[in-house]
């Protein structure tokens, strides 16, 4: 499959480089490190990798990262609360120097 991959790449005028590669062998359903390959390609396990706003690391189901979207969803939530309130602060200020401008004080 390698050799696949090297071909098609080498057609295209490509290089892939194998420190930005991961990857990832699954025996029997679960992920194993237990496997070499010719090219020194960095395991998915020891080092995750970002790939369209999503992680891919050794667990396979999405339901072991829900916790970590739970608390990114509670953190961004209050980010945004704390927005909300500098900006009705930063309205009610506008709205004081509106007040202040239209009694005719320059």
């Amino acid at each position: 499959m390698l050799t696949a991959l090297k071909d098609v790449t080498s057609w295209a005028r490509m290089k892939s480089k194998a420190a930005k590669s991961r990857s990832l062998i699954i025996k029997k359903g679960k992920p194993t490190d237990r496997f070499t390959l010719k090219v020194q390609i960095p395991l998915i396990m020891k080092s995750p990798i970002k790939c369209l706003g999503k992680w891919f690391d050794k667990s396979e189901a999405d339901s072991d990262r829900l916790e970590t979207t739970k608390a990114n969803l509670a953190n961004d939530a209050a980010n945004l609360a704390n927005d909300a309130a500098y900006l009705a602060n930063d309205a009610a200020n506008l709205a004081n120097d509106a007040a202040y401008l239209a009694n005719g004080a320059v």
